[in-house]
């Protein structure tokens, strides 16, 4: 991709061995009014958060064979349940740092398959900010033009 955007990352200490058939993913969050207004990016750096760390306190990894965080035992409605104090810090911290921006109503969790696909990115699940909720597997379609406005704010 060009850039280090966890998982994807050029450190040796953080490195695994992957093959050109290991698929590869990487996170994006897009937040709106929960109205069906247009959505907008919403970085992690926004609140200097890491990719990193949602992926090992919050989202894990679907394999026990892995040195990334596995939730033993994992159930939907504990991954909504960690999903829901994860995303509801992130907003917390949001609001505080942006308090001068109208905050999301909804946030949108992406995930994308880097290769060999590169396809469009697949929600994962919608979180709404007034009541702390978790949607999983929302039916929703990856806004058109969004890629390119993040390849230009990340130039």
């Amino acid at each position: 991709m060009g850039v280090e955007d966890f998982p994807l990352t050029c450190a040796g200490m953080f490195a695994q061995q992957i093959t050109p058939q290991t698929p590869r993913y990487a996170f994006q969050l897009t937040g709106d009014d929960g109205l069906g207004g247009q959505p907008r990016l919403v970085p992690f750096r926004d609140i200097g958060a890491s990719k990193r760390s949602f992926f090992v306190h919050a989202y894990g990894s679907a394999s026990p064979n892995t040195c990334h965080t596995y939730f033993y035992n994992d159930t939907p409605e504990a991954f909504s349940a960690r999903m829901s104090d994860w995303l509801t810090g992130f907003m917390n911290t949001w609001k505080r740092k942006h308090a001068d921006q109208e905050a999301p109503q909804r946030l949108t969790l992406w995930l994308e398959q880097i290769y060999p696909e590169r396809g469009e990115p697949i929600p994962v699940l919608h979180y709404r900010a007034k009541d702390k909720a978790v949607e999983l597997k929302p039916k929703v379609q990856w806004p058109a033009g969004l890629v390119e406005e993040n390849e230009k704010a990340e130039d």
